[in-house]
Formats: C-alpha cells, structure tokens, sequence
C-alpha cells in the first residue's frame, strides 16, 4: 500500500491530498450514515410484529435485486459516464428514501394497515436495484478520479470513510429510533444532498470508458480473472464467497440476537454500532499501514472474523458480545476491502465496472445464502445455534482452505 504523509503533524492517508477525492469521501461519510439509518430501519419496521418471515424477506430484498443487476451495473459503469450514472443514482435514492419517510410519517408501514408489507418491498426491490448500479458505478468512479500511484490506498481509504458513517449512521439511529422510525428514513434521504453536489461539480468520470459501440460484454471480464497471471483475484474471489456464507449473516442474527438473547431494540442497535465501529478499525489500518493486499492476509483475516464471530454469539453478556463482534468487524472489514483490492488491482479502466460487478456479484449472492442459513437454523434449532455453530464450521473451512493454498502455493514454487 502507498505511504502516509504528515499533515500539520498528523499522518494522513496520501490519496486524501487529492482535493476532488477529498470532498468525494466527505460525501460518502455522510450518505453512508443515512445508508445505516436505512438499512435499520428497514430491519426494525419489517421485524416490528416479531416476525422472522417478515425480517428474512426484508433482508432477501437487500441482495436479491443489487445479484439481479449486478451484470447489468458492471456494464453500466463501462459504457456510461460515471459520473452522470452516480447522478441519476443517488438522486433517485433519494427520492425513493423520502417516500419511506411519507409511507412510515402516515402509518402506512404499520402491521395492521392493509398490505404495508407490498410497500415496503416494492421500494426495497426498487432501491436494492438502484443500490447495486451505484455500488458498481462508485467504486469505478473512485479509480478513475484518482492517480494510479495512490489507487490502491484511495479504495482503502473509501472503505474507512464507508465504515466511519456506518459508525456515525448507527448511533444516531438509535437515538432515531427512539423517537420514530421516520426520522431514520428522513436522515437517509437528507444523507444524499451532499454527494449530489459533490458529483455535480466533479470533473472526473465525465466521458464514456468506452468508445461509442462497444457493448461492454461480461465475458471480457471474466477472460481478464481467468488469465494465468490473475490467480490471487480466482483465489480471492473464493475465499470471500466463502467467508460470506459463513459469516455475513448479520441482517438476520443481529436484530435477532438484540431482541431475543440480550434485551430488545436498544441492544440491537447497539449491536450494530459496535459492527460499524469494528470495521472502522479495521478499514483505518488498511489505509495507513504500508502493507499489500495477498491472499494470505484474507485467509487470516477470515479466520480472525469466524472465530471472533463465534465468541460473540456465545456470550451471554451484552458489553461481551459488543467487543466480539467490533473486534470480529476488524476483520470483516479487512476481508472486504483487501478481496476488492486483489480483484481490481492493476485492471484496465475499461473493466473496472465489470470486475466490480464480478466482485459484487459473489458478494451479494454469498450474503444472501448466509443470512437465509442463518434464519433456517435460527428457527430449527435456536438464535443460539444459528449464531455459533455456523461461524464455527467456518472456522474450520476457512483453515481447510488456507491450508490447501499454502501447500499448493509450496508446491508450485518449489
């Protein structure tokens, strides 16, 4: 990773001396705190009546759609200007955000109005589509309004600021929520008027990456990663699919465990405050620690996050599992961030949109398969069950896993 400089006596990530990136990660702070707001508030409307069906559809409709898209995104974000595809997102967002606030301000998302769960969901589906275009759009954007010396420290850096208003996004909505969960949808749409005029006056992503014609097909991507030379990305692109399956299942067991085992709604939030704080942590090391993103440090750090994860959800104390679970998020933040760098690193910008798109896709897909696991065993066998056995088994895959590449690693070195 590129160095740090010392700023009025701080040491500050380099790519943050880029003015335009600067502004743009101020920006991503702040949306990314009403993106919190949202998703809990979605998580505590859904999950109002104690219903697991009710939450489970609620979290399918996260990843279902942005999987759905993602092909299409990863094209998007190579064919379109950038910028103007993070313009139409993020104003839509916003728009969509608000109509939550309206529906929720007038009592139309209570259990007991007619149909209120079509509502919610049909916004979900439109925003999850919405969602998954400007993920895939974003990251691009980032790469190309950067120079190539300080790219790889910018995307660690992005991942810092994401995580930082996660942190803020999750206290303020427990204080939110406190008061009604409107406010929650209101500060979410609020969160975008910022990256809106940020984006509005950026110079970069303004032309097309590709020349007018070419159809941007998934294939050229694909044939990129499947190059001889591009093993770590294959091998990345494994051990975080697997690591999702495993451990990414928060959406289900967070507000679960919250409510159930350690007190209700206020311990939930809490819960997911000490999630977003972890990854802080864990993205703000990657961004100033001089250190390369390898598969060996995302085999360690996978294990780090089961393990940790399966400490978590066997305590029984609150302030126990809020250190277990921030400290399993070091981790988890660690494993996203360096599995997006191995993927992308060194790719052409005509394929950024497509390699994130790849990248996304096993993302989606594996957060999905993780959270409907965990709701299946939750309910055959207990909260408990689902929130340590699981990460359990994928202690002992993941270690299965750095094994064998460590052995095949050997051999072919030898």
């Amino acid at each position: 990773m590129v160095g740090v400089v010392g700023v009025v006596g701080l040491k500050v990530p380099e790519s943050l001396r880029d003015h335009s990136f600067a502004l743009l990660a101020g920006a991503q702070f702040v949306s990314q705190a009403g993106n919190m707001a949202l998703v809990i508030g979605i998580n505590l409307v859904a999950y109002r009546g104690h219903s697991l069906m009710a939450l489970v559809c609620a979290v399918m409709l996260i990843y279902v759609p942005q999987r759905v898209v993602a092909p299409l995104s990863g094209r998007l974000a190579d064919k379109l200007a950038r910028r103007n595809l993070l313009l139409a997102a993020n104003g839509s967002l916003m728009g969509l955000s608000f109509v939550l606030w309206w529906l929720q301000h007038d009592h139309q998302l209570q259990h007991d109005h007619p149909l209120w769960w079509l509502k919610l969901y049909a916004l979900q589906v439109v925003i999850g589509l919405t969602t998954g275009v400007l993920t895939t759009a974003e990251s691009a954007f980032v790469q190309e309004m950067v120079s190539p010396r300080v790219l790889v420290n910018a995307q660690y850096v992005n991942g810092m600021v994401s995580n930082a208003g996660q942190v803020l996004g999750s206290a303020l909505s427990s204080w939110l929520a406190s008061k009604s969960y409107d406010l929650l949808f209101a500060f979410n749409g609020a969160s975008f008027l910022l990256m809106l005029l940020v984006l509005f006056g950026a110079k970069a992503g303004r032309e097309k990456p590709l020349p007018k014609g070419d159809e941007a097909p998934m294939s050229a991507a694909w044939e990129y990663i499947k190059h001889p030379e591009r093993s770590d990305a294959r091998w990345a692109l494994l051990v975080y699919g697997t690591v999702c399956i495993f451990c990414f299942n928060g959406l289900v067991l967070q507000p679960l465990i919250g409510y159930h085992l350690l007190g209700g709604e206020n311990a939930y939030t809490m819960l997911a405050l000490a999630n977003a704080i972890g990854a802080l942590v864990g993205s703000l090391v990657l961004s100033l620690v001089k250190t390369r993103a390898t598969v060996r440090w995302l085999l360690a750090w996978c294990v780090w996050n089961a393990s940790f994860l399966t400490l978590y959800g066997a305590s029984f104390s609150p302030p126990v599992s809020m250190v277990c679970l921030g400290i399993a998020s070091i981790g988890g933040s660690a494993i996203a961030n360096s599995a997006r760098v191995i993927v992308v690193e060194g790719a052409p910008n005509e394929l950024l949109g497509r390699l994130y798109s790849i990248y996304g896709r096993r993302s989606y897909i594996g957060q999905l398969a993780a959270n409907l696991l965990a709701a299946s065993v939750a309910a055959g066998l207990g909260i408990r069950a689902a929130a340590t056995c699981i990460t359990a088994a994928g202690v002992i895959v993941l270690c299965a896993l750095g094994a064998f590449y460590l052995l095949r690693s050997r051999s072919r070195s030898g």
